[in-house]
């Protein structure tokens, strides 16, 4: 067995920011028993993904500014982000405004997607996602609870949870496994509040067959 690593980079719509592809995969070469030693999926990291990022703040309340209110929508599928016009298609499976996250399922949209966060493990332990327990929006009952992070009131830092792993149906009924890595611009180790924020880095795999396993 040989591990291979690659680096996709493709530009995003609005401007320097990256989607950063492929963490790594292991390709079963002649020789290895697939049977005895599974394939995953390939792991993609995405990079620097805004989400109604402000471009500044009231110098009195401290309130940001110059937001749009707006969801930036995101297809598993693509690895890309969708427009908003498709927002009433199953073509995107979860969208993210500051700390909301949203999925195409449910009463307002016209997608199949659920999702639930599995606690205390790891991106790689998913091996399988769930056959059922899948939230879905309902209007402002939204399926992502803001437990999915801690907020440091004091030093205004959002974290998210270690051991959070999200398992989504998407928008055609396929399967995805993510955890979110960073809610800041470059993903920095120890982010202050002077980090710009809104800005999602986060890994996921997708499986485009149907099957609920991932590898």
């Amino acid at each position: 067995m040989k591990t291979i690593n690659k680096m996709i980079t493709k530009q995003l719509n609005t401007g320097s920011l990256l989607l950063v592809g492929l963490l790594s995969t292991a390709l079963i070469l002649s020789g290895c028993n697939q049977s005895d030693d599974p394939t995953p999926l390939e792991a993609f990291l995405i990079g620097n993904l805004p989400a109604d990022p402000p471009t500044g703040f009231n110098p009195t309340t401290g309130a940001p500014t110059g937001t749009t209110g707006k969801f930036t929508l995101f297809s598993f599928a693509t690895g890309e982000p969708v427009s908003n016009s498709d927002s009433l298609t199953n073509k995107w499976d979860i969208g993210f405004r500051a700390t909301t996250i949203i999925v195409n399922g449910g009463k307002d949209r016209k997608g199949n997607g659920g999702i639930q966060i599995l606690t205390g493990t790891s991106f790689d332990q998913v091996k399988e996602a769930p056959e059922s327990g899948y939230a879905t929006d309902d209007g402002s009952n939204l399926a992502v609870p803001s437990s999915w992070y801690n907020y440091n009131a004091t030093a205004k830092i959002v974290t998210p949870l270690a051991g959070n792993v999200f398992v989504i149906r998407t928008g055609t009924g396929k399967y995805a496994k993510m955890e979110i890595l960073s809610y800041y611009l470059d993903a920095p180790a120890s982010p202050t509040s002077a980090n710009p924020s809104r800005y999602y880095t986060f890994k996921y795999a997708y499986q485009s067959s149907g099957s609920r396993k991932f590898e």
